[in-house]
């Protein structure tokens, strides 16, 4: 009998400034871990279980919904599986030093914003 509740697939445990798309906004966020099947985060601003976010760190993207929240953290499920690539891509980002950090971010963010994609 297959267990439910648990996860899929071995997790990436970082730290890294992140942003989400939600139908109210696009708050900030920290990715505490993330798997192909999903992340761990702590939201600048409360989620629920059922919002469907997607979710920005370094120059990856993975759309899901919210399924558990738990003081600050919240948990996501993304909807395909992400690539074994992107896993690895940022693992070598964080272990070469790579992460632009919250300056890069907010510097990666405004120019988004200006080019229109928010």
């Amino acid at each position: 009998m297959p267990q439910t509740g648990r996860r899929k697939a071995g997790r990436l445990r970082v730290e890294l400034s992140a942003q989400l798309l939600t139908l109210d906004g696009h708050p900030k966020a920290s990715l505490c871990d993330v798997s192909r099947s999903g992340a761990r985060l702590r939201p600048s601003v409360p989620l629920k279980p059922g919002d469907d976010v997607v979710l920005y760190w370094l120059d990856f993207e993975g759309f899901g919904h919210v399924v558990w929240v738990k003081d600050e953290f919240a948990g996501i499920e993304f909807y395909d599986p992400l690539d074994e690539e992107i896993l690895l891509k940022t693992r070598e980002i964080i272990d070469y030093g790579l992460d632009p950090g919250e300056e890069g971010a907010a510097r990666e963010a405004a120019r988004n914003w200006y080019l229109g994609y928010r």
